[in-house]
């Protein structure tokens, strides 16, 4: 497949609350696709009414890539199901990226991109879209989005990344936009000099968090060869700060990051950037970061095994809201034979002993390739977390879809697939400097998407199940 164009669609869940999430918990492991073609989760959220979105990439529905929508049931299951595509080009490709959650409306935000051009969109929770704004972009550069966030007022916030080919220089944009789609304030952030190839700033992910009370932007990614953080005013797009930290390995990123409010004077407010640091061989790279002016303390973690990837891919909250819980991917050999491939999840303190709570590798998630990994958390009594990864329907030689809910502890329930506790140990190590920065403005346009309902074959570790 020669796609024209790609999109890459990061979506936000925007509902009244996630309280009501919490009454009834129900665990679950549930796999979904179509046997003779691709589909590779992104990202996933938990709605209001214990109920569930899953954002994916399809090969399944026609001669390009398409964005899948998929809404769950309390017990995983399929009640909804939808496409979205470019309306005047049947072979533009078009791929998602992630989704968040909100805290008013009905409705869901995506970001993504088309060749050139980042893209948000809002819809319903069944996927109809109220509007969509456009990033030209700049001649010549690729363009995404990479991350949508919803603020507190019901304005929303999307990141992006720019990259020149030429001369291989990355930038990123931020953007805010109303409720109803205005632009508040757009920017380009770039480095301070020209550059050269392989340099500037690639954002991966960002999230919400504050610096001495003022509401912020955290954006997290790649310059050259290590990890950056920028903190921006989310009221006006000003640029606080910009560091990169380094993990004294040859390479590092940052591939996602969360914010933890202060809790008493042992646990002050902290950011916490997860993601990958070495070639080749990977293990997990965590960088504690105080808002203020961005001092870090960094950590490598490695599984107590004989491991060739142990990576964190995704963060968010713990159901108590004041440690990390953590999800990534694990690719490893047990004496004697058996190969582990495929997610895993940690709750990690952000202060104290820093090692974590729990460990527990996922064993239905055996993709036969890369998968992205996703978690999110579901607080409350009965809460834990939902988990988005790869696996593959029986008899399926290409990547599903994978969705896991689990509990505070780590459990997937007696329909789960198996599980496995890792013991994980932690190094000391890393340094950071700080990075000068510039920014342009831009401005954005309209467009439209096409929204087609689907069916799916789903399956857990017990055997089919009714899909829609």
């Amino acid at each position: 497949m020669n796609p024209i164009k790609r999109f890459f669609i990061l979506l936000a869940i925007l509902g009244p609350s996630l309280a009501s999430n919490t009454a009834s918990a129900q665990l679950f492991e549930n796999t979904l696709g179509v046997l003779a073609n691709h589909e590779e989760s992104q990202d996933g959220k938990p709605i209001p009414n214990n109920r569930y979105i899953l954002l994916s990439n399809t090969q399944s529905f026609g001669p390009a890539n398409m964005i899948m929508l998929t809404r769950l049931n309390a017990s995983g299951v399929i009640e909804m199901n939808i496409t979205l595509h470019d309306q005047a080009n049947a072979t533009a490709g078009v791929f998602g990226a992630a989704i968040g959650t909100g805290v008013q409306g009905a409705d869901t935000l995506r970001a993504l991109s088309t060749g050139n051009q980042a893209i948000l969109m809002r819809t319903d929770l069944n996927g109809q879209l109220s509007w969509l704004k456009i990033l030209p972009g700049m001649s010549g550069h690729d363009e995404r989005g990479v991350s949508v966030e919803r603020q507190s007022n019901g304005d929303v916030t999307i990141v992006g990344n720019s990259k020149n080919p030429s001369s291989g220089v990355n930038t990123f944009v931020v953007a805010r936009f109303n409720a109803v789609g205005a632009q508040l304030w757009s920017f380009r952030y770039a480095t301070a000099g020209t550059g050269a190839p392989g340099t500037g700033f690639e954002a991966t992910e960002a999230c919400n968090g504050f610096r001495a009370g003022t509401a912020v932007i955290a954006v997290t990614g790649k310059s050259n060869n290590h990890t950056f953080m920028s903190c921006i005013n989310a009221a006006n797009g000003t640029e606080l700060w910009r560091r990169v930290y380094n993990s004294g390995q040859s390479s590092d990123q940052g591939l996602d990051i969360v914010y933890k409010a202060a809790n008493g004077p042992a646990s002050p407010e902290r950011f916490m950037i997860v993601g990958s640091a070495g070639q080749i061989h990977f293990l997990m790279w965590v960088v504690r970061v105080d808002p203020a002016a961005g001092a870090g303390h960094s950590k490598i973690y490695a599984p107590a095994m004989n491991s060739s990837s142990f990576m964190a891919t995704g963060v968010s909250l713990d159901a108590t809201g004041d440690k990390a819980a953590i999800v990534g991917r694990l690719v490893a050999q047990v004496p004697p034979s058996e190969i582990l491939n495929g997610a895993f999840a940690m709750v990690l303190p952000f202060f104290g002993t820093e090692l974590p709570d729990w460990t527990i590798h996922y064993q239905g998630t055996n993709p036969p390739g890369a998968s992205k990994e996703s978690i999110s958390r579901i607080p409350g009594a009965a809460g834990g977390y939902f988990i988005t990864s790869g696996a593959r329907l029986n008899g399926a030689a290409t990547n599903d879809a994978h969705v896991i809910r689990i509990n505070t502890t780590g459990s997937n329930g007696q329909q789960g697939c198996p599980i496995r506790s890792l013991q994980v140990s932690k190094t000391v190590t890393g340094n950071s400097t700080a990075a000068a920065s510039s920014k342009l403005a831009a401005s954005w346009t309209s467009s439209i998407l096409v929204r087609t309902s689907r069916s799916l074959k789903q399956e857990n570790c017990s055997g089919s199940l009714a899909g829609n």
